[in-house]
């Protein structure tokens, strides 16, 4: 059994992009694979912003054919959310010619890109809580909005969404961990 991959960067040779890739199988059928990025929809928002700002790596859309049908599409819908902030605010599917339908959405991000609140191909919201200056999700919670939780271990510099009318810790009498409030 030979199958063969051929890989074509010919629509943006100045950023080697890749456009489409061919898988041949020894039977000769070719499954093509196309590779649509900001640049192929850049008179529209946000995609205009993100050329501008030089995402452009990014594959928005990849459509997978087979014997000159169109078998699948998959397409991530950007979004600006402020702050430079520029995410995916949906994925979209499309098996064949079928209507396209939403597998997951994107509710909420913070000022560092991280996802907030997002719903699933079930429509059940999960939302995260990030700590230790933003890097690490430190709790998830399914059926709720971002604005409708909070956790935190106290060791780390963010509330974890709680609101405090004093915010010193305490460093001296912490049960467990090294600081209390």
């Amino acid at each position: 059994i030979v199958t063969e991959e051929l890989c074509y960067y010919d629509k943006y040779p100045q950023t080697s992009q890749l456009t489409r890739k061919d898988f041949i199988d020894s039977k000769g059928d070719t499954v093509r694979d196309i590779f649509l990025y900001p640049t192929d929809n850049s008179l529209n928002p946000p995609y205009n912003e993100m050329v501008q700002k030089n995402m452009i790596n990014i594959p928005v859309k990849t459509t997978t054919i087979k014997k000159s049908v169109t078998v699948k599409t998959a397409e991530l819908k950007y979004h600006s959310w402020g702050s430079g902030i520029f995410a995916p605010k949906s994925s979209l599917s499309q098996k064949g010619v079928g209507a396209p339908y939403t597998t997951s959405e994107a509710i909420a991000y913070d000022e560092k890109g991280n996802v907030l609140t997002m719903s699933g191909i079930d429509k059940l919201k999960k939302s995260f809580i990030y700590a230790h200056q933003l890097q690490y999700p430190i709790a998830a919670v399914m059926n709720a909005l971002y604005t409708e939780i909070a956790y935190t271990s106290f060791e780390a510099p963010e509330t974890g969404n709680w609101t405090y009318s004093d915010t010193t810790r305490d460093r001296t009498d912490a049960i467990t961990g090294k600081q209390a409030y």
